[in-house]
């Protein structure tokens, strides 16, 4: 099953495709972690093997994935690096193994499959939005008190709460949270996060995860292939 908290990891002809979402109630420590040399990326502890980028739906870093990955994949050395943001075809999943990833780590576009543990408002949501829908900031984690450094901010679809405190996170009072909970409560789109990367744009319908992991892995065959021919 796919969920907010979920990860099935797929192996494609020696690609790792990995589906996940992250826990977006409270960070998780990460499971192995290399120091990077350069100061530009130990600032970011992302970059221990799973580079998260300012793309990707939910809580990241503040890098773009394509010059992040490269830097590293110089770095870890014979650690496999997976590239995460902004990811959700076979033409991103090419993107990131030329960058030298080993493969990706995708979340957003699995949100929109059958198998998906989410409410059918926020998967048609997905589905409408296009990459201005989207919005990164910490005013869903200030007004929730979830524990997230003030450093990772988080990217998820604009809804009231974004709209009214991205930016005055420090005017949010007892009254706004209140507010917030009940709207919780209800189901309300205005308040409920809705959990969303940039690549939101090219998500048009919804699949089962078997068919999209078939068409992801055709899809980076054929990228890679078409590239290869023209410098043949």
């Amino acid at each position: 099953m796919v969920s907010n908290r979920a990860t099935c990891v797929v192996s494609l002809r020696g690609v790792c495709l990995i589906i996940a979402a992250d826990n977006h109630e409270r960070p998780t420590p990460q499971a192995h972690r290399f120091r990077a040399e350069r100061p530009t990326l130990e600032a970011d502890p992302h970059c221990y093997g799973r580079p998260i980028t300012n793309e990707a739906g939910g809580h990241g870093g503040g890098r773009a994935t394509l010059p992040f990955v490269p830097a590293v994949v110089d770095i870890a050395g014979s650690v496999p690096v997976l590239a995460a943001g902004g990811i959700a075809d076979g033409r991103g999943l090419a993107a990131a193994l030329v960058l030298g990833a080993a493969g990706a780590v995708i979340g957003t576009r699995f949100e929109v499959t059958h198998e998906a543990l989410i409410a059918p408002d926020a998967l048609k949501a997905i589905i409408a939005a296009g990459t201005d829908d989207t919005t990164r900031g910490r005013a869903l984690d200030v007004i929730r008190d979830s524990p997230w450094p003030e450093r990772y901010p988080a990217r998820t679809l604009r809804n009231r709460v974004t709209d009214v405190w991205q930016g005055r996170e420090a005017d949010i009072d007892d009254a706004a949270r209140a507010a917030f909970r009940e709207g919780i409560r209800r189901g309300d789109p205005d308040y409920v996060p809705v959990w969303a990367g940039e690549a939101v744009d090219i998500i048009a319908e919804q699949d089962s995860a078997a068919t999209l992991v078939g068409r992801i892995a055709r899809e980076a065959e054929q990228a890679i292939a078409a590239v290869g021919s023209h410098h043949d």
